[in-house]
């Protein structure tokens, strides 16, 4: 039995839309493993052009079948936050408040462990310095002696720097002033 068309499905540019459409809904089930909707398209493709006998016609059959009624179209909904049972926000939480329960011991004994070591420095005098009567650090005497030496010696080392470069500031200048005389 031969259904009458309307004149708009008889149309060659329709048909090659839907044609198109069609191709990249196969390739799409294709691609993505939906052999099922690939199936239930090209059954129900072949139903409507065995009633119908037109191609543009039965792309779109089919394409509403597999799209809509099969729901191939598949959309998804990525959010189960709210799926989960009371049961399992229970447990959530209780792995969320054993890993901040960990972390904290984790941050108190690296705390203690730092107020001990600054225990342990604090009851030590630096190099060359030894603990008086009085429990306090102060220096060793030949250690005060040898830095007082060394900067005796600095000090005097700088200024014979500073003469020697005096002298060479006054050895450029007549040169300088022999270098004039000569040449004018």
């Amino acid at each position: 039995m031969k259904i009458k068309i309307p004149n708009l499905f008889k149309n060659k540019i329709l048909c090659y839309a839907l044609l198109v459409i069609a191709v990249l809904n196969v390739i799409g089930y294709i691609t993505s493993g939906a052999y099922e909707c690939l199936i239930v398209f090209l059954l129900a493709y072949y139903g409507a052009e065995q009633y119908c006998k037109n191609m543009a016609c039965s792309i779109l059959i089919a394409l509403f079948a597999s799209n809509f009624l099969f729901g191939c179209g598949r959309v998804k909904e990525s959010f189960v936050e709210n799926m989960k049972g009371s049961k399992e926000h229970m447990e959530d939480g209780a792995k969320m408040l054993s890993k901040a329960a960990a972390e904290a011991f984790r941050e108190a004994a690296d705390a203690e462990a730092g107020v001990k070591k600054a225990e342990e420095e604090k009851e030590k005098c630096p190099e060359g310095q030894k603990r008086n009567a009085e429990g306090k650090c102060e220096a060793v005497k030949e250690v005060a002696e040898a830095k007082k030496d060394s900067a005796e010696a600095a000090s005097e080392a700088a200024s014979k720097a500073a003469a020697a470069a005096g002298l060479a500031g006054e050895a450029e200048e007549k040169k300088k002033e022999t270098f004039r005389n000569i040449w004018f």
